[in-house]
């Protein structure tokens, strides 16, 4: 969801209205995470004495809004990715992990067996002279 698409009006459906608050929530934490919360009030002073968005974002953090979203959209693409990635192949982890475990331990035998028997033939070839 796009913040100009909230500018002219809140969803009225729950689903995309939970969705525009957490648009909200995840600029703010973008703009705290960046520039400090001394970087929100700023931007809401100058709201606040009648600057538009755009001016109030130029002047208050030195990016335009539209730069700020997209870098926000980007940081939020990328985690969702990983996120989305992990929860879909949540059950297929363990058997992976126990597939190498099992093939590492399949490995490790097979070299002692034949470090055994080596040993055995060597041991063998001992006794028998």
């Amino acid at each position: 969801m796009r913040f100009d698409d909230l500018s002219r009006s809140f969803p009225e459906d729950e689903r995309g209205l939970m969705l525009a608050y957490e648009e909200s929530r995840s600029m703010v934490e973008c703009i705290a995470g960046e520039y400090a919360p001394n970087g929100i009030l700023c931007v809401l002073n100058l709201l606040r004495k009648g600057a538009g968005v755009d001016r109030a974002f130029l002047d208050g953090l030195d990016v335009s809004f539209s730069s700020l979203e997209n870098r926000r959209r980007e940081q939020l693409r990328i985690k969702t990715t990983w996120y989305s990635y992990l929860s879909d192949h949540l059950y297929q982890l363990p058997f992976v992990i126990s597939a190498v475990l099992l093939i590492y331990e399949f490995i490790k035998g097979l070299e002692r067996k034949r470090t055994y028997k080596d040993e055995d033939e060597e041991g063998g070839d001992v006794v028998d002279a």
